[in-house]
């Protein structure tokens, strides 16, 4: 009896700890950054930090070629626009991403940026 109570004392706190490892199963594998898309975009992203602007013109081309939603598509163009009109000085690749903004946007805020 003594030990039955002392099992249903601890059963709150067992039921507590395996919520806990079930949220952070949760988060390690669930969030959006698993995906191979935002792993590219991060891959990107560092290849900028390193200023190797070909290598992530390269990644960003291939991100636009998985036919990404809309928000990520006018993203990825926007950082390619940057990049060519900034680093490579290629303006007319520049404004060829920029151009695309604006077609695929409704948003004035993108078309104003663009």
């Amino acid at each position: 009896m003594v030990k039955q109570l002392s099992r249903l004392k601890r059963l709150p706190t067992m039921m507590m700890k395996n919520k806990i490892y079930l949220i952070l199963l949760f988060i390690c594998t669930g969030c959006g950054f698993s995906s191979g898309l935002y792993k590219d975009i991060l891959l990107a992203q560092d290849h900028i930090e390193e200023r190797e602007f070909k290598k992530a013109v390269a990644i960003y081309k291939a991100i636009l070629l998985k036919k990404p939603s809309l928000n990520i598509k006018m993203k990825v163009n926007d950082q390619l626009g940057e990049i060519y009109s900034l680093y490579l000085n290629d303006y007319n690749l520049s404004i060829e991403h920029f151009y695309n903004i604006v077609n695929d946007s409704n948003e004035p805020s993108w078309q104003v940026k663009s």
